[in-house]
């Protein structure tokens, strides 16, 4: 059973906005729901006053019995609490701490056990919190790694605070620093020499466009040719159409926001494949407006036409994965069928083929079992289906990569977190922030 608190940090729920969430949570009937009483208070325009709300929020957060909070309405009225109420949470997070570390340092305690229960970090709950050898200067945060070396073999640490939160740390076992020579180094050094400096060159080069084209929005031509990139003009394409890159979702909402329709304004940057991003400029626009029937109709049956192939498509790949579920091969299927069949064995989850959001949905399907196999299927970007078996599944083992590559990848990982965490600061401070240019000031 999950259960879920619910407050209001802003503005008041209504008994009748509660019945109405319960009603569709219903449908979920693992779930409960529960509406702490300050969700119905009313103060001016809030739920409640600041300290009333600040107590609500906290009470739900820190209680164990609840696994998550809801906010009924955020707004305004909760970012006046913000700050205090993350004040609140700390104070909780630390308290758990000191229980935790001193149930870990217990004789007899599981301390593996206890991860796998207490721990917030799911990148280390599963494995009972092991991070594997921690090498000094890595990517972990510097509290954390003090706290690791100045523990003795076999001790729990008293709580540990960083940027991530409260942390409780075990010292399992300790081996020499080793020595490797630049030969033996060599390679790895290049790799990451290559990585940090593609990505930095990527980055800045998307800064200076944007930068640029903030200056002189209807200066792509120039912008683009300084850089030596190209310029593609796209269209006229429909809303939920066109080819090519005018069919990515993110192309689709910068072109037909608001923003880019009215002033012509330039988008930031939007990703369209591995270290591949656009932006985008709207040149001109024509509101929808209804077509004689004479003039779409061929448009029109071919629409249709296409659109029941999709559904008996749809309807046949939701079949075959149902066959699957109760226990025909998904090969006799398809040689029955004639379907191609391709076999992907040792797929990891970072790859890429078939494509990205095919394999998330491989590894968001059940693992299979005895008299329960495992089985999906996916619609692709060319509108055809992928019904797939998985046929084993292989936990990582982490103990078998070497610590220097658990190290390289661990700094790669958080470069990337880096990035991604600016990209998103700064797409949100472009959103909340109106920029004008004053040219004679420039």
């Amino acid at each position: 059973m999950t259960r879920i608190a619910i407050c209001a940090p802003s503005r008041s729920l209504t008994p009748d906005d509660a019945a109405r969430v319960t009603a569709l949570a219903a449908e979920f009937p693992q779930v409960q729901l529960y509406f702490h009483p300050q969700c119905f208070l009313e103060h001016g325009h809030f739920a409640g006053t600041d300290a009333q709300r600040l107590a609500a929020f906290a009470e739900c957060a820190n209680d164990p019995g609840f696994d998550a909070v809801w906010f009924a309405r955020g707004g305004y009225g909760s970012n006046r609490i913000a700050e205090d109420a993350i004040a609140a949470l700390d104070r909780a997070a630390q308290d758990k701490a000191r229980q935790l570390a001193a149930q870990a340092a217990a004789p007899g305690t599981d301390f593996a056990a206890l991860a796998k229960a207490q721990s917030g970090d799911p990148g280390s709950r599963n494995t009972g919190g092991d991070l594997g050898w921690i090498e000094q200067g890595g990517s972990l945060p510097k509290p954390f790694v003090d706290a690791v070396f100045a523990l003795r073999k076999g001790a729990v640490s008293q709580p540990v605070k960083s940027d991530f939160g409260w942390h409780v740390i075990q010292l399992r076992d300790v081996r020499p620093g080793t020595r490797k020579t630049f030969e033996e180094v060599r390679a790895q050094l290049a790799e990451e020499a290559a990585t940090g400096t593609r990505e930095r060159t990527y980055n800045d080069l998307l800064g200076a466009l944007v930068d640029e084209l903030m200056k002189n929005p209807s200066g792509f031509a120039q912008v683009a040719a300084k850089h030596q990139l190209p310029v593609q003009r796209l269209g006229p394409f429909p809303r939920n159409g066109g080819d090519g890159i005018a069919a990515v979702a993110g192309v689709q909402a910068e072109a037909f926001s608001t923003a880019r329709v009215e002033d012509g304004s330039v988008s930031d940057p939007i990703e369209v494949g591995n270290d591949r991003s656009v932006l985008l400029r709207v040149v001109g626009h024509a509101p929808s407006k209804v077509q004689p029937l004479a003039s779409v109709r061929a448009q029109v049956d071919a629409d249709l036409r296409a659109d029941k192939a999709s559904r008996q498509a749809a309807t046949t790949a939701k079949a075959l994965a149902e066959a699957v579920r109760k226990g025909k091969p998904l090969a006799t299927l398809a040689s029955e069928r004639g379907y191609p069949l391709q076999a992907l064995p040792g797929l990891m989850r970072t790859a890429t083929t078939p494509t990205p959001q095919a394999v998330k949905a491989v590894f968001s399907a059940p693992k299979p079992t005895e008299g329960a196999p495992s089985a999906g299927q996916i619609l692709l970007p060319d509108g055809s289906w992928m019904v797939f078996q998985v046929m084993a599944v292989r936990p990582a083992d982490v103990s078998a990569i070497p610590g220097d590559q658990q190290t390289r990848m661990r700094n790669e990982l958080g470069v990337a977190s880096g990035d991604q965490d600016a990209k998103a600061y700064v797409a949100d401070m472009r959103k909340r922030v109106k920029i004008r240019v004053v040219e004679s000031q420039l």
